[in-house]
């Protein structure tokens, strides 16, 4: 039984079974169906591989039930994450395990000799050979972008280049959901939050800046996909400075990394990367830390009116650039404390990742389990 063979019944009990095991008699309290229709459901979806017997329950006197579980090392996910200049792959399991994971540097979408499908297929092949697992397992593919989706295809707003997910379904032969990146950390943090938090700001700041807005719980995409495209808010300290938007003074022009870079070479770095920079920062040179403070500062700016605006009850910063130590964090927290209305600002938390690919992979999952066991109706009543 094939992921389009699932039936609505098959479909709901799958998603029932993805919070914790359940018994025959659980099922049925879970869905409001009779014990023989769960049986049946059940049979298909262990005969399909989607589920297994994890035990039994013992409940008072009597024989123990038996108790069901998805079968997570049968349901395999293929992530690639296209950034700039790099692009993570990773196959794991629908339940979190990374199985092989593989970077690759200097790597850009469009780039002379570059086939975002095709790589895709090559290292998709490259890991299961690692992993050690079948091609068949591997049920769906994540393809992570930076800049706006819609429609499963990145928007071509400031490039030619266009992420396609039916040319990456073609070369890979399975389905394939594109979506930002910022949105895949951020719904990966999602599971991070305490019981009383709802609301969630990632920001990624790397070759671009870009953000992922969880509002009440759920991912807020905004109109064509277009929330969060925080570079592109203009800041006083990028007054008069192009942007490839076509706009001035946009903050990705003044705090992103190649800004970064830009501004201590002008004062007399010779460095070529973030990772000559790193250095220099950990051994505490002043050009580098006031630019990484003033691009702190420059990102704060940008974010005053969305914190004020959605209020929300996290704000966490990642990407290479906050890699980099705390510096630009120290900016941030100055400016959004002391121009941000307070109310907004008096219980929000201000955190950071190193590392914020095992977010991505998690939000992928969360992407990838949804379109494959859509949530739908049953048709039994």
């Amino acid at each position: 039984m094939t992921a389009a063979e699932l039936r609505h019944d098959h479909l709901s009990i799958i998603r029932a079974l993805s919070g914790a095991e359940q018994s025959r008699a659980d099922l049925g309290r879970t869905l409001g169906w009779a014990r023989n229709t769960v049986s049946s459901r059940l049979d298909d979806l262990l005969a399909g591989g989607w589920i297994v017997e994890s035990g039994d329950q013992l409940s008072g006197r009597g024989r123990p039930s038996a108790l069901f579980r998805l079968n997570e090392d049968n349901i395999l996910v293929f992530v690639a994450s296209f950034g700039k200049d790099q692009v993570t792959a990773t196959i794991a399991t629908i339940g979190g395990a990374v199985l092989a994971r593989s970077v690759i540097d200097g790597y850009s979408l469009g780039a002379a000799g570059s086939d975002g499908p095709a790589d895709a297929a090559r290292l998709r092949d490259e890991l299961v050979a690692e992993a050690g697992v079948s091609a068949e397992l591997i049920r769906i593919a994540v393809v992570g972008v930076t800049g706006p989706v819609e429609d499963n295809k990145s928007m071509p707003m400031y490039a030619d280049l266009t992420v396609d997910g039916a040319s990456f379904e073609r070369a890979l032969g399975i389905p394939v959901v594109v979506e930002n990146d910022a949105n895949l950390m951020a719904l990966g943090l999602l599971p991070t939050l305490d019981a009383q938090s709802r609301s969630l700001v990632f920001v990624k700041v790397a070759t671009g800046i870009g953000a992922g807005l969880i509002i009440d719980g759920r991912l807020h995409r905004g109109l064509r996909g277009l929330a969060g495209e925080l570079g592109h808010i203009p800041v006083a300290h990028g007054d008069g400075i192009p942007c490839n938007c076509g706009n001035y003074g946009c903050v990705g022009e003044v705090a992103s990394a190649p800004a970064i870079l830009n501004q201590v070479r002008n004062d007399g770095l010779d460095v070529a990367s973030l990772d000559e920079l790193q250095p220099l920062v950990a051994a505490g040179n002043q050009i580098a830390i006031a630019t990484l403070r003033q691009a702190g500062r420059d990102i704060g700016e940008a974010m005053i009116g969305l914190v004020t605006a959605i209020a929300p009850d996290v704000l966490v910063m990642g990407g290479r650039v906050v890699g980099l130590g705390d510096h630009l964090m120290t900016g941030l927290r100055e400016t959004l404390y002391s121009r941000a209305l307070p109310a907004t600002t008096s219980r929000l938390r201000i955190e950071s990742i190193r590392d914020a690919e095992d977010a991505a992979v998690r939000g992928a999952l969360v992407m990838g389990f949804d379109r494959l066991f859509p949530h739908e109706p049953s048709a039994t009543a």
